[in-house]
């Protein structure tokens, strides 16, 4: 997406903004896919460069039962 730099501006990347933002994580081809209006931005999270040492454990919240 082309917009304008504003360092006033927090960052959402939250639960909120992921599911207001169309945001499609496919975890089979690796790929984050944004989608505001027509149009699409797409990150291989595959090949992000990962740390060698991992020091933090990440946890996932159930939402809803299967």
């Amino acid at each position: 997406m082309d917009i304008e730099e504003d360092e006033e501006a927090p960052i959402l990347l939250g639960r909120p903004f992921l599911s207001t933002g169309k945001t499609l994580i496919d975890m089979e081809t690796g790929e984050i896919k944004f989608r505001v209006d027509e149009k699409v931005v797409t990150f291989n999270h595959t090949g992000m460069e990962q740390p060698k040492e991992k020091t933090e454990c990440y946890q996932i919240d159930l939402v809803d039962d299967l």
